[in-house]
Parts: structure tokens; sequence; C-alpha cells
């Protein structure tokens, strides 16, 4: 085997491994996001490897209003400048919780 052939092989490992990992995470949106949207983030308790937008803040506003990873539901905080946590299971005990809706929420935190 060549040098050239190496080559080929670890280039096509790269591409395999950036196809795999952009369909089964949000990596590539939320990097996108990262970089074009002014004042998007990724929630501090979230990564941008888990991460999903679940609502966007619609028009032309480039923040997430609503968003979920495998452990937490994320709304912005109408009342102040930040965002709301709920934890997945609290939410499964929240009688009438709308994950759209933090009115809903029994047990945030800021």
């Amino acid at each position: 085997m060549g040098r050239s052939h190496l080559l080929r092989e670890a280039i096509r490992s790269l591409a395999i491994f950036c196809t795999v990992v952009g369909v089964a995470t949000p990596l590539f949106g939320n990097l996108w996001s990262l970089a074009t949207g002014v004042g998007w983030h990724v929630p501090a308790e979230a990564s941008v490897f888990t991460f999903t937008e679940t609502r966007g803040s619609g028009g032309s506003a480039e923040w997430w209003s609503a968003g979920e990873d495998s452990r937490n539901y994320y709304a912005l905080d109408p009342e102040a400048d930040g965002y709301l946590v709920i934890a997945r299971a609290a939410a499964a005990r929240c009688r009438g919780f709308d994950r759209f809706d933090a009115s809903t929420w029994c047990r945030k935190r800021p």
C-alpha cells in the first residue's frame, strides 16, 4: 500500500464519519446557527451535539424560543433575559405540561 492509498482511505473515513455525525446529531445545524445567528446560543446544560431547536423565534429573528435534549426542555423566559429549563422527568409528572408554553411548567429553573 502506498502513501496515496492511505491518504485516500483516511479522507474516505473522515467523510463517512462526518456524514454519520451530521445525520445522527444536530451538530452541523447548531454550529451553523452559532456561526451565523445573532444571539443564537446553546443552553449551558446542553451541548452542540445534543441540543435541538424545536421552535424558532419566527420572523427575521435568529434565536430559538424552545428546544430540547435527552435530559431537559428549554424555553426562552418571557419575563427575563434568559431561558428556563425543566427536566424531562419533572415534565412527565407535571399535569397539563406543554413544552411550548413555559407557563405550564411546574418545576422550572432559570
